[in-house]
């Protein structure tokens, strides 16, 4: 009896059409879960452009699935805007996160020279290379211009989704530049709907890339959260320095630490004068200013490694490791005058305020934090008393 040995059979690649389909299904569903995310934490604007992408892309490759059955240069012409917008909205979520403006008459003149590209290979010049030379152009951009705006946003630290986000617009804007030269140079074919081992590895990649991206999206929305929870326990909201709670913390570990090694230190007591006559006159939003602008001046009279803390309404305090009363009165005496010749604009009016400044140093005969920070505001007080915009410093002899 004859056999015959079983030929091997080559596989066959997945329908490029199909592909597509899933991608479409994924990014929908993707830009779904991060509009849901920013409904609940609206606070990061970044997730507001980020859905859209996604809900845009998932259009975009829904003119790609349908391709053939409309007038083709009105798909055509659709589905590249489409395409585009979603990778603009990408930047303009990355620089939301950066704090940065969106670039919105840059970022729509790129998508209209876009455009001009696609139909002019397409219709004056019909290229399909050069036609998808111009989309990996437009997107070798954007995701190049995204990946430097998410590396460059505020982080807690580099080990985070944030940095495999950026990481991974990185590659984007690096496959597409391949994508770009190889369009260029060797040509791409006859369309994308093209059937083949390099259409199937190209959507494989695309849906992968959807959904790591899509999870880290949602995932950098719960660091941000997080991290926003911390600033907020630790950092006075309209100054952006310490908060009471965190600064007595910080504090009492500098005083443990004076205990084992005698380290000196002092500290500044600082309030504001009339400060409550800028409030009922000018209205809270000048006195937040105020509070905003002499917490910025303070902090540029300090050095790497000092503390300053909002201690309470319009009351500061500052605490100075290795400094003694002295080098401590110089720093304050230096912020008095500064604050003196500082000015506020309101409404065309121009307001002055001034500070007066405590000072105290660590010494033997105290035996806490309270009671320096006491002997502070004994000399907070005396400079009230003095007449205002002055320093007064604790001596030696006052310390409880």
């Amino acid at each position: 009896m004859r056999t015959t040995k079983p030929t091997a059979r080559t596989p066959m690649p997945l329908d490029t059409r199909t592909l597509i389909v899933v991608s479409l299904l994924t990014a929908g569903v993707i830009g779904l879960v991060l509009l849901m995310t920013w409904s609940i934490n609206r606070s990061l604007s970044a997730l507001r452009y980020w859905s859209g992408a996604f809900m845009f892309y998932a259009a975009g490759l829904a003119e790609l699935a349908l391709r053939g059955e409309g007038p083709v240069q009105a798909w055509n012409a659709l589905g590249v805007t489409l395409l585009g917008t979603a990778h603009l909205l990408v930047l303009f979520g990355s620089r939301s996160l950066s704090g940065k403006s969106v670039p919105w008459r840059p970022g729509g003149l790129g998508l209209v020279a876009l455009v001009a590209a696609w139909f002019y290979f397409l219709l004056v010049e019909p290229d399909f290379s050069r036609r998808y030379a111009a989309y990996a152009l437009f997107t070798t951009v954007t995701a190049g211009l995204a990946s430097t705006e998410l590396f460059r946003a505020r982080r807690d630290g580099w080990v985070s989704a944030l940095t495999v986000l950026a990481a991974l617009y990185g590659l984007v804007a690096v496959v597409n530049g391949v994508r770009l030269a190889y369009l260029l140079t060797v040509g791409g074919g006859d369309g994308v709907l093209d059937t083949g081992p390099a259409q199937t590895t190209h959507f494989l990649y695309a849906n992968m890339l959807l959904v790591t991206v899509g999870i880290c999206m949602a995932v950098v929305s719960t660091e941000h959260l997080q991290s926003e929870l911390r600033r907020s326990a630790t950092y006075d909201r309209l100054t952006g320095v310490f908060n009471r709670g965190a600064f007595v913390d910080l504090a009492e570990k500098e005083f443990a630490r004076w205990r084992r090694s005698g380290s000196a230190f002092s500290i500044l007591l600082m309030d504001l004068d009339h400060f409550k006559r800028v409030n009922d006159t000018f209205g809270h939003a000048v006195g937040d200013a105020m509070l905003a602008a002499f917490a910025r001046r303070c902090a540029g009279h300090l050095r790497e490694g000092d503390l300053l803390g909002r201690y309470g309404g319009e009351e500061f305090c500052a605490l100075l490791p290795g400094a003694n009363r002295q080098q401590a009165a110089a720093v304050a005496e230096r912020l008095r005058r500064d604050v003196a010749a500082m000015e506020v604009q309101h409404q065309g009016t121009v307001l002055s305020i001034s500070v007066s400044i405590g000072v105290a140093e660590i010494d033997v005969s105290t035996p806490d934090l309270d009671s320096m920070v006491a002997c502070a505001d004994t000399a907070l007080y005396r400079a009230k008393r003095g007449g205002r915009n002055c320093v007064m410093v604790t001596e030696p002899a006052l310390a409880v």
